[in-house]
């Protein structure tokens, strides 16, 4: 006699951790490993290629071209990555320190990273290929307009949801 044997097929084990990973992954998860894609590994890969392809005077931010002329295209993707765990790390910190109140703004960070990676990695990519590209200062100002833009999107909707929250458990209406 066997006994309580369960026989689950592949499809029943895949399906259990699809489900699983759809009820525990949110938002922020999601943003956290786009923005370490794409403005870490992605813009380092292709800011090293582009300055294999077209010289160090290609990259416009020199501690990128030092670190390419001293270390090669490992010292760069290292560094673009280490740089970009710190952006990352900092952005769980403040989520942390506030409790979880912080949600969407840390979020609106993330998202503005993970376009910014974006826009220039394809800048990369046309410049190592001779095309035109976006400058990286008009880079560099779209990206700081859309994290400020972002994360205070994402303050006010962290704002008004404590408020919210906060008059359901008090009873009371908030002001406006």
């Amino acid at each position: 006699m066997k006994g309580n044997v369960r026989n689950e097929t592949n499809f029943d084990i895949m399906s259990l951790l699809l489900r699983y990973i759809t009820r525990r992954v949110n938002a922020m998860h999601i943003l956290f490993v786009l923005a370490f894609l794409t403005f870490g590994i992605g813009d380092g890969l292709t800011a090293a290629v582009m300055m294999a392809n077209r010289g160090i005077g290609a990259e416009s931010n020199l501690f990128f071209a030092g670190m390419y002329s001293s270390s090669g295209l490992i010292g760069v993707i290292t560094a673009k990555i280490v740089f970009t765990a710190f952006l990352l790390m900092a952005s769980l910190l403040v989520y942390w320190r506030s409790q979880g109140r912080s949600y969407w703004m840390v979020n609106g960070f993330l998202m503005a990273l993970t376009l910014a990676g974006t826009m220039a990695s394809i800048a990369n990519l046309q410049a190592a290929t001779g095309l035109p590209f976006m400058s990286p200062e008009k880079i560099l100002l779209i990206y700081l307009g859309m994290m400020f833009v972002f994360v205070e999107i994402g303050d006010f909707v962290d704002t008004r949801k404590s408020e919210t929250s906060s008059s359901t458990m008090t009873g009371t209406k908030p002001v406006y």
